[in-house]
């Protein structure tokens, strides 16, 4: 199994934080950020981890040599290329295998990755994204069988396929994606990895399938109040 962590974003929603460090360094509960999805992927059967880098890429290049025990390789961006364009970048690492798991650096969850990975395999799938039930601006739409059909953008929304009655889900992050992807990943930089999936199944006829983790606990780490409430949870946990 091969995974890539999307690490190459200027954390500009932890303003003072990143301004000397890249946002997966930032530290909550002890910790670097980007531990946590690492320690979370590390329950997977691991071969290889590919991080993407652009913003203070020399010091997360620095961090990721001292973890041990996990072979990791640095996908180096020397302009954003968003979360399509990373992926796309970083092809010719991940593409050997049938599928491979993308994760968000600033995610925080615990719920079982092989389960997911099992459950891609088994539907054969394009993508298996990760979702839940949350409030959120842009949520994706999924009909009876938690197949995509459609989304919500500053234009409105967009539904399409035969189910008038969509469920709305908030996308986690996390995912696991078929090599096949890379068919779709075609735009021009920076791009992001949602438009290609709506391409992919609105006209193209490929299952974009949800994987609801609302039961699990899962939080966005892109924000100072959100680092503090995971430090409380973490705090908790561990007295």
């Amino acid at each position: 199994m091969k995974a890539m962590i999307l690490a190459a974003g200027y954390g500009t929603r932890l303003k003072e934080l990143t301004q000397e460090i890249p946002k997966p360094l930032v530290r909550v509960a002890g910790r670097e950020m980007i531990s946590f999805a690492i320690e979370h992927l590390k329950t997977l059967p691991l071969d290889l981890l590919v991080v993407n880098a652009h913003y203070f890429a020399s010091k997360l290049k620095s961090y990721l040599e001292s973890v041990n025990d996990l072979s990791i390789k640095v996908s180096e961006e020397s302009l954003i290329l968003g979360t399509g364009g990373g992926i796309a970048n970083a092809r010719h690492l991940l593409e050997d295998q049938d599928c491979f798991v993308v994760y968000n650096c600033d995610v925080y969850a615990d719920f079982d990755l092989n389960k997911l990975v099992e459950h891609h395999k088994e539907s054969k799938a394009l993508a298996t994204l990760a979702i839940n039930q949350r409030d959120t601006s842009r949520p994706l739409f999924f009909n009876s069988s938690l197949e995509l059909c459609g989304y919500q953008s500053s234009n409105g929304s967009s539904i399409y396929g035969e189910d008038l009655n969509p469920q709305a889900f908030g996308f986690t992050g996390i995912q696991v994606l078929s090599k096949r992807i890379f068919d779709y990943l075609k735009a021009d930089i920076p791009f992001s990895t949602i438009p290609c999936f709506i391409n992919a199944s609105r006209d193209h006829n490929e299952r974009i399938i949800g994987y609801d983790i609302s039961d699990s606990y899962w939080l966005d780490l892109g924000t100072k109040e959100r680092l503090a409430e995971l430090e409380n949870l973490l705090t908790q946990r561990y007295e």
